[in-house]
């Protein structure tokens, strides 16, 4: 009786390993169908660089009617006024063809999820999303050398490159434009001389209903001797500017001693005020 049973177990397990073994490979031999509008899309940014006006993430959309989307966000500051804008164009049938057939002929979606150096920590972290209409798969790492994901992530940037390449130096002009004037908060005197800069700000913060710059104890003395040379019913004045861009006037009194210099506006509430002081203090980052 135990032999029979062992014999039926003998038997079993080859079954259910062949068993195994066919639903994984019709799992991956099933070519998926892809999604009706995106369909792939690249996306690369720098890993751990020093350059905060390069550290953003630049995306490719492809749609399946060949509508190509390119449009850059996550920066790590950004220097524009308004939200940065949206580049299009298309590819042809043809093309939109191939990298459907190459996604598929490099079993792409079968790829491990991390093809990235693993040594490296620094470099291009590269992402290729493929959409389904099952599922979105996505592929990334930092500075790929899998040869699949290579081949696919080069082909469909190399037929958007003339666009991307425009696209990326009107991103790159702003914020490299924007990183030359991010100066911070500054003073300047009647003169229009620069006599303080945002290292020489110790704080600011409101004070009997006003805004207070406060300056470090050694610009808290060129500060005394600077007042002390006008007449006590007098008042020094000076202009405050952020990033090259004139925001209000200041007012020092005579014989100033704490190093304080005073924003010379009224404010309608406390709300307004602490806002505007939350402004202020952005620039002395």
């Amino acid at each position: 009786m135990k032999e029979n049973n062992y014999r039926k177990k003998l038997i079993f397990i080859p079954l259910l390993l062949l068993a195994m073994c066919l639903v994984s490979c019709e799992k991956k031999n099933k070519v998926p169908e892809f999604a009706d509008d995106l369909f792939v899309k690249l996306s690369y940014e720098p890993a751990n660089s020093d350059d905060i006006e390069k550290t953003y993430k630049l995306n490719i959309e492809i749609y399946r009617d060949g509508t190509v989307r390119i449009y850059a966000n996550e920066f790590l500051k950004w220097y524009g006024k308004d939200v940065p804008g949206i580049q299009t164009s298309t590819i042809s049938p043809e093309d939109e063809k191939k990298i459907e057939k190459m996604i598929i002929d490099e079993d792409l979606y079968h790829l491990q999820r991390d093809v990235g150096n693993k040594t490296d920590m620094e470099g291009i972290r590269k992402t290729l999303t493929v959409y389904t209409k099952e599922e979105e798969y996505s592929v990334y790492g930092i500075n790929p050398s899998n040869k699949s994901f290579n081949k696919v992530y080069d082909f469909i940037y190399e037929l958007t490159f003339e666009k991307t390449a425009t696209y990326i130096t009107k991103i790159d002009e702003i914020q490299r434009k924007g990183a030359e004037n991010d100066v911070g908060l500054y003073i300047k005197d009647n003169f229009g001389n620069i006599v303080f800069v945002k290292e020489d700000i110790k704080d600011i913060y409101s004070e009997s209903e006003a805004v207070v710059i406060e300056l470090n104890e050694e610009k808290a003395k060129e500060l005394e001797d600077m007042t002390s040379n006008i007449d006590e019913e007098m008042i020094l004045s000076f202009s405050l500017y952020n990033d090259n861009e004139f925001i209000i006037m200041l007012v020092a009194y005579h014989g100033t001693t704490d190093g304080k210099i005073y924003v010379s506006n009224s404010f309608g509430n406390e709300d307004e005020m602490n806002e505007f002081i939350q402004n202020l203090k952005e620039g002395l980052e």
